[in-house]
């Protein structure tokens, strides 16, 4: 009976139906695709729960929501749509790449990552490679007549090119027994991955859910192969007689087959109690629980929706405001960081999750105390007398009494250990790390939010700016015309109707003039809300900075989501929460257990009375207490329901901070492409207005234009300049959005990417006056020490 899946058949990917058993199927319909695809994998589904003969053609076509006829018109019956689901869900024939990996020319390497890259391509497709296994350890355990073409066709061809392979590699001229072994063995590497996979995601998920996880596995697989190979080649080398005839058992000398036939038992003795003490130790070391995992998948699209910018790095983002050539925005934004009670807050909540994550980790360590005491007290002493004894004095008593003090010293050492039978102290202990880790991270989301929203604050203020200087020059423009319009009509050269139009005009003008100002006044006290700085001192840092910057290009965005969102700091803490919630899942369950725990002392104890000293030493260890949990009336399995509960919360809530966090990237990629693409055609429309009207003024002046004509270029004009505003602010703001939806140039910790953050100087603005009125700005480059963004 066959144990293993098919090495050739698990990586083929191309599209191509497998012979049936029975006749070939039609062609589909291409309106039909949708409907065929949804009978395919139903049956796959089906076929791998039940096997071929216990699944039915109308539980198929039930589930898949087809009619009956279906399974006739695309695969002919049903066997034809069993022999599809065992190669088009996976991509085909294995045979058809043979060719890519036996090409003569190809290198050793080269010929193994191109097999690996086929073999776990299918990985991808998630659940349908699990159903796949499924169903080709069914056929090998129920077979079918499929199972004999399968193996003939999909197995052994791949199988020869391979070993057709190492022997060219090797130099062996024809394929022996120990170049079949290597075979299996470089094939088996793969066929283990495909049958583990159920373990692989209980022990550790992340080596499948992470984004590059496929290739990953084909770059080290075909390493390990290309290992085994080195290894085959310098045992040819050492041992170059040939293995000896196919069917023939391996001769062993004399003297081995002796010392095989004495070590078996006390070897296997010695083994024996060996593995019952290890297993012991380990088992009072601890018995850790099954937990949840502690990674999870998030949807993420394989590629942006929305046009992306080019150029640049995406590490110089969080030095993206220093780009301005501006100090004033660098100042706002560190004067917002200190001012905000967010980022205080966030410090705050970080100091505490680091000493939360102290005293988890102390739990697991034993305790030890020191006490002493010292106490001075007396003591009665009693002593009768002597029958036999005469005397006068003592006639009339019985009996003496004395008191005398007695001083007693006490000096000790007690210590207590709790052994983590069950994992709950190191599951605390994991809970309480992943929360500093998510508590760092909303700490450098705090200031991310913080500059952003002083970013957008500073640009709308300077957006404000412009639009006030085009309704100053809009009033006095048309305050012109009115004094001039007024002047005409009083000299009989003009209606009054004309005069009283401008005049209207020059008063809706100034009314607006009014508007404007009072808006650019209130941005200006939010400015002063956000930074601390006193409103006088920024009116005149505001007065001196330039009204306008051209905007940096913010650096290139990676093309593959996944990749992107995951420097986002809130992405980032939300996955660690998960984590979190596993550990505290961990402990509940532990909870449920019993505990251990040991405890001793040592300690002194003197004593002294009337000029006599004695002193005693004591030691103790134990008790060594057994706590278990009899009756709680369900406290604690309802305790360790709602850890599992709260572990399905923060599952939600990281795929939906996944979802969000695409969406905000997207959105900030079409609002600013959609503001770039809409640049050009204001500045031509305002300069276009521009013309028109100064022709129109012209033509008003001398006599020739109306004043409703001068009026309505004028109108239209400054709609021109009020959009291009309004549209320069809304381009500042979609780069602030891709900033801050990016991540703000926060990198994941242990990434690449965060230990050269880390090692590069960074840029430190340094501001000289030289003459009144004029600053000019050079960057000095700083130690890797003097770092921008460090956790408080």
């Amino acid at each position: 009976m066959k144990s293993t899946v098919p090495p050739s058949k698990v990586p083929a990917r191309k599209s191509a139906v497998t012979a049936a058993p029975a006749a070939a199927p039609r062609a589909p319909r291409s309106d039909g695709a949708e409907a065929r695809q949804r009978l395919l994998y139903t049956a796959l589904r089906l076929f791998a729960q039940k096997g071929f003969a216990k699944t039915s053609t109308r539980e198929i076509v039930r589930e898949a929501g087809v009619n009956i006829s279906a399974i006739s018109y695309y695969f002919g019956d049903k066997a034809g749509l069993y022999a599809a689901t065992f190669s088009e869900p996976m991509g085909g024939n294995a045979g058809d790449f043979v060719a890519l990996y036996a090409a003569p020319g190809l290198s050793l390497e080269e010929s193994l990552r191109i097999f690996f890259a086929k073999m776990v391509e299918p990985f991808d497709q998630g659940e349908v490679v699990r159903q796949c296994i499924h169903l080709h350890m069914r056929e090998m355990l129920e077979p079918t007549s499929l199972w004999a073409k399968e193996l003939e066709r999909d197995i052994k061809d791949p199988h020869r090119a391979i070993a057709a392979m190492l022997c060219r590699h090797l130099g062996v001229a024809r394929a022996d027994d120990d170049i079949h072994r290597l075979t299996f063995a470089i094939t088996g590497l793969a066929m283990q991955l495909f049958v583990s996979q159920d373990v692989i995601e209980a022990i550790r998920p992340a080596l499948l859910r992470t984004p590059c996880a496929v290739d990953t596995w084909a770059r080290r697989l075909a390493g390990y192969a290309v290992a085994l190979v080195e290894a085959e080649a310098q045992r040819r080398a050492a041992d170059p007689v040939p293995p000896a005839r196919a069917g023939a058992p391996p001769s062993i000398p004399l003297r081995e087959k002796d010392s095989m036939r004495r070590v078996p038992r006390p070897i296997a003795i010695l083994c024996l109690k060996a593995g019952l003490g290890l297993g012991l130790a380990t088992g009072l070391a601890g018995c850790g629980l099954t937990r949840p995992p502690a990674a999870v998948g998030a949807p993420a699209p394989a590629q942006w929706h929305a046009p992306l910018p080019h150029g640049g790095s995406l590490a110089q983002l969080a030095e993206w405001w220093r780009q301005l050539d501006d100090p004033l925005p660098v100042d706002l934004v560190e004067a917002a960081e200190g001012a905000s009670p967010n980022v205080a807050s966030a410090a705050a909540r970080l100091a505490e999750a680091r000493s939360t994550r102290v005293q988890a980790g102390a739990a697991l360590l034993p305790s030890l105390d020191a006490t002493g005491s010292a106490s001075r007290g007396t003591a009665g002493l009693t002593g009768g007398t002597p029958s036999g004894s005469s005397g006068g004095a003592s006639s009339g008593s019985g009996s003496t009494s004395a008191t005398t003090p007695i001083t007693t010293l006490q000096a000790g050492l007690q210590t207590k250990w709790e052994i983590d039978l069950f994992g709950r102290l190191r599951a605390d202990r994991d809970a309480a790390v992943q929360r500093e880790r998510s508590a760092d991270a909303k700490w450098h989301e705090a200031r991310v939010s913080v500059a952003a929203e002083t970013a957008n604050a500073y640009f709308a203020e300077r957006a404000c700016q412009q639009q006030l200087r085009v309704a100053e020059s809009d009033t006095r423009s048309r305050g012109e015309t009115a004094r001039l319009t007024d002047l005409s009509m009083r000299a009989g050269f003009t209606a009054p109707a004309d005069a009283a139009l401008a005049r209207a005009s020059a008063s809706d003008a100034s009314g607006r003039l009014t508007q404007q100002r009072a808006q650019c006044a209130v941005q200006r006290k939010a400015l002063v809300a956000l930074t601390g700085i006193a409103e006088t001192e920024l009116e005149t840092r505001l007065a001196a900075a330039p009204a306008q910057r051209a905007l940096p290009a913010v650096g290139r965005i990676d093309s593959v989501p996944a990749n992107a969102i995951a420097q986002r700091p809130d992405v980032y803490a939300a996955e660690l929460g998960v984590a979190a919630a596993s550990a505290d899942v961990g402990s509940a369950e532990a909870e449920r257990y019993p505990r251990l725990t040991i405890s001793g002392n040592i300690g002194r104890t003197g004593f002294r009375v009337s000029g006599f000293r004695e002193s005693i030493e004591t030691w103790t260890v134990g008790p060594v207490a057994l706590t278990v949990p009899l009756l709680d009336g369900g406290a604690r399995a309802a305790n360790a329901d709602a850890a599992k509960a709260r572990y399905t919360e923060a599952v939600a809530l990281y795929r939906a901070n996944v979802r969000q966090a695409v969406r905000e990237v997207e959105e900030a990629l079409v609002n600013l492409d959609a503001t770039d693409a809409r640049t050009g055609d204001a500045d031509t429309a305002v300069q276009n207005y521009q013309a028109s009207f100064n022709a129109t003024q012209a033509r008003f002046d001398s006599g020739l234009a109306s004043l409703f004509e001068l009026e309505d270029a004028r109108r239209t004009l400054f709609s021109a300049q009020t959009a291009r505003v309004s549209l320069q602010r809304e381009r500042a703001e979609a780069w602030v959005a891709l900033y801050r939806s990016m991540g703000g140039g926060w990198t994941r910790p242990g990434t690449a990417e965060a230990a050269a953050a880390e090692a590069a100087p960074k840029r430190v603005p340094v501001t000289i006056i030289t003459t009144p009125g004029r600053t000019l700005t050079i960057y000095r480059s700083s130690t890797p020490a003097a770092k921008v963004a460090t956790s408080p």
